[in-house]
Parts: structure tokens; sequence; C-alpha cells
């Protein structure tokens, strides 16, 4: 789904007309519904403000999918941190505008550094940092370390996920 459609998923289930979502965020309902027909896209900090008003985190309005929103996440606080961010060859995947950025090439480095906006952002970047066995040894740890009554509304939603096309498996995977 794209940023609009998030957005205007978000709103309806949190039964908010484009007019009452537009004066908690501080914009017109014609930006909100530019937003959520796709004409336009919210910048990072308005979209945090969408997100508080809305009641869910910025970057479940940013994507759906995990992976997009975990290089949210990354570009989100390379930038309010000044830190350049590098892939495993040496190319730049993000430049803040900040002209005494430092640079990072691991993921294990740009989260030591980096100031996330929550728990929730750090455990979804570092989790989506994983390879298959690593994210196994987190569920694992998770699980572990649930306490007896969330482990069965966890058990729930990851069935959920389970059952959810998106969410599934592909058979090359």
């Amino acid at each position: 789904m794209t940023t609009g459609e998030l957005i205007k998923q978000a709103r309806q289930n949190s039964k908010m007309t484009q007019k009452e979502l537009a004066e908690k965020v501080g914009v017109s309902y014609q930006m909100i519904q530019a937003w959520e027909n796709n004409r336009r896209n919210p910048k990072t900090e308005t979209l945090k403000k969408i997100a508080v008003a809305l009641n869910v985190q910025w970057f479940e309005l940013y994507s759906d999918d995990p992976h997009e929103q975990s290089r949210g996440i990354i570009y989100d606080i390379s930038d309010r941190a000044g830190i350049s961010i590098l892939d495993k060859d040496g190319n730049v995947i993000n430049h803040p505008k900040k002209t005494n950025a430092k640079w990072v090439k691991t993921p294990s480095a740009f989260s030591k550094i980096a100031q996330f906006n929550s728990e929730n952002e750090k455990a979804l970047f570092l989790y989506t940092n994983l390879n298959e066995s690593g994210r196994y040894e987190a569920a694992k740890f998770f699980t572990e370390h649930l306490d007896k009554d969330s482990l069965p509304e966890a058990i729930a939603y990851l069935q959920q996920l389970v059952d959810t096309s998106q969410y599934q498996k592909k058979d090359e995977e």
C-alpha cells in the first residue's frame, strides 16, 4: 500500500474525518485529500504528526513492508543525526544535508550511534537487519521473555500474520 492509502486506512480505523485529522495535524483538509489520493507525500515530520493524531507509529504510515519501514527509519535517523550511510560496497545510501556527517557502513554501527524515537523503532530496525537464522533466534528470545499472559495474544497475532498473503513466505525464500 502507498503512504496515502495507509493514512486513509488509519484515519478510517480511527473513525476520523479528513477535516478532523487536518485540524489535529494543522493542515487543510485538501492536503489530507492530496496525501490520501497519492497526489502528494507528506514530509517525515508531518507523517509523525499524522501518526500521533491517529495513534499509530509513523513508520506504519510510511509503508506496510517491514523492510521499507526499516529503511524509512534509517533515513530519518540518518538525517536527524547527521550520519551518512554506506552499503557493504562503500556506496552512499543516504547522506544528510549536514556537512560534517559521520559515516557508517553496517547496521550494527548505525544502531549504536543512532537516536531512535522509540524502543519499537529500534527493535524493528534491528530485527529487519537479521538473516533468517538471526530472526529465528530473535523470535525464540521474544517468546521466552513474554509473560505468560501476553503469549496467547502474541500467538494469535502471529497466526493472523501467517494467514495474510503479503506476509507468507514464498517458496524461494
